[in-house]
């Protein structure tokens, strides 16, 4: 069974999935660093492993960007990003005040996003406009 919990991964989890789907692997200094400007966060675990992350960054008001949302390539195809994807939004919508939460994506995910709520910019920015719990 895999669960989605709220939470940063640690920096060798950051740097093991990063590996593991072919990204650039930071130092781990700079994970630390990286990791510690995160908003929000999930993590999906497998017995203990994580297997998949997701993360925010931004001003945690105004302005929350989706970053980091990455999944083992043995774990894809399952649904957990959709899942790790949710509750970031969820998150988002409660802290935001104005109600936006934005990503940039390669263009083979755009369907993968628009397919989870956002939509793209002429630009190529996708959007997802949230319901805040609260306006200020």
């Amino acid at each position: 069974m895999i669960e989605v919990v709220a939470r940063t991964p640690t920096a060798e989890e950051y740097r093991s999935i990063r590996e593991a789907v072919g990204w650039k692997v930071p130092r781990p200094d700079d994970c630390d660093r990286a990791l510690g400007s995160t908003i929000d966060a999930a993590v999906a675990e497998r017995g203990g492993e994580a297997v998949g992350m997701g993360r925010t960054v931004g001003d945690g008001v105004f302005y929350s960007f989706v970053v980091d949302l990455v999944v083992r390539p043995e774990h894809q195809g399952l649904g957990l990003g959709s899942r790790l994807l949710a509750v970031l939004v969820q998150a988002a919508a409660l802290r935001s005040t104005t109600g936006l939460l934005q990503l940039v994506a390669e263009g083979h995910l755009g369907r993968f996003y628009e397919r989870n709520g956002f939509s793209r910019d002429s630009f190529g920015l996708y959007s997802m406009r949230l319901r805040p719990a609260f306006a200020g």
